[in-house]
């Protein structure tokens, strides 16, 4: 009998296993646990039986990618604890097809991407209250809301969900090209985890990318615990450029690419917020989600650009600006200091 062998195992089982949870749409959680060098098939056959449910009406996502049967844990990096999230399979945009009407002004197409269960909804980086209007928002054509497991506090504690749930958090990577990663990690683990794992998954290597977080750079040895991240926070994936803005042309762009641009509102103090827009839209819906961010009033500050003060009716397209372009926020004054600061900001942005 093989009993003694298995004996002479056990200290090494806990490494050779690995605790799993798969969380279904309507919040329901089922554990298993298996080797870390099993394919991921066996645990989503199993899910499937046990929820009867066919395995090809099913998607299994994990760091909101979805999974192949063939993978393992191993292969994945998978820690003790991590989930996988079961999602009805869909097809197709979700109605993004549909046949539109003679009334197209009156109405506005919004995809809505998230984790169900206690829902918050926020659209650029806001939670939304169910009194707005998209009028309201200046929301365009095919805009996005994230809806994203609500939290208070940061914890969680008011959802149904374990003690696990405050040791991790969902993070999501946006690239240039608007593309959208989503992770979730551990508030302890560092992101150096997280970096690489993108970049694998952009088949681009770790030093041609700048992570962003609130317009700071992130250092790979930096926790989401240490930054004071929150749930549903977003990392901005930058190509990394040298020379002046806009100087990276010779990069790979994507159809998506050439309708939006991404630009830096830069600080009196020194302080650098990033924001993705398409060319075509004004930028006083710039000028607005900054003040909000930075908690001023609109018209206590002027947007400089190239030394001339920017128009909210005015378009990215128009100003001819290119991606990473710089626009300075300044206190508003009177007096005929612009002239001066229009002189020395054309001198440093040459």
């Amino acid at each position: 009998m093989s009993g003694g062998g298995d004996e002479d195992k056990k200290p090494n089982a806990a490494d050779q296993h690995i605790n799993l949870k798969v969380k279904g749409q309507d919040g329901n959680e089922v554990f298993f646990r298996i080797k870390r060098n099993t394919q991921l098939k066996k645990l989503m056959n199993a899910y499937c039986d046990r929820q009867s449910v066919e395995l090809n009406s099913i998607a299994f996502l994990f760091d909101g990618r979805r999974l192949r049967g063939e993978q393992t844990p191993d292969e994945l990096e998978m820690e003790e604890g991590d989930e996988i999230d079961a999602m009805l399979h869909q097809t197709g945009g979700g109605g993004g097809d549909m046949p539109n009407t003679g009334d197209q002004g009156a109405h506005i197409h919004l995809k809505v991407k998230g984790q169900l269960n206690s829902i918050a909804f926020l659209f650029d980086g806001r939670r939304l209250r169910g009194e707005q209007t998209p009028d309201e928002l200046e929301m365009e054509e095919g805009d996005e809301i994230d809806a994203m497991l609500h939290q208070t506090g940061g914890g969680g504690g008011d959802m149904p969900n374990t003690g696990d749930q405050g040791a991790h958090i969902h993070l999501k990577v946006k690239g240039q090209g608007g593309n959208e990663v989503f992770f979730r990690i551990k508030r302890s683990t560092q992101l150096k985890k997280l970096m690489n794992a993108y970049c694998d998954r952009q088949s681009v290597k770790l030093y041609s990318i700048v992570f962003l977080y609130e317009g700071r750079r992130l250092l790979g040895e930096q926790t989401p615990h240490e930054l004071e991240m929150e749930e549903g926070d977003e990392i901005d994936a930058m190509l990394r450029q040298t020379g002046v803005s806009g100087a990276g042309g010779d990069e790979a762009k994507t159809g998506d690419q050439g309708a939006h641009i991404l630009l830096k509102v830069k600080g009196q103090g020194g302080n650098e917020v990033f924001f993705r827009m398409r060319r075509s839209t004004r930028l006083k819906k710039l000028m607005n989600a900054y003040c909000d961010r930075q908690s001023v009033e609109l018209n206590s500050i002027v947007f400089l650009f190239y030394g001339r003060r920017l128009q909210g009716e005015q378009t990215p397209d128009e100003l001819e600006m290119e991606e990473c372009d710089e626009i300075y926020a300044m206190p508003h004054l009177t007096g005929g200091i612009y002239e001066d600061l229009q002189m020395k900001l054309s001198v440093i942005s040459v």
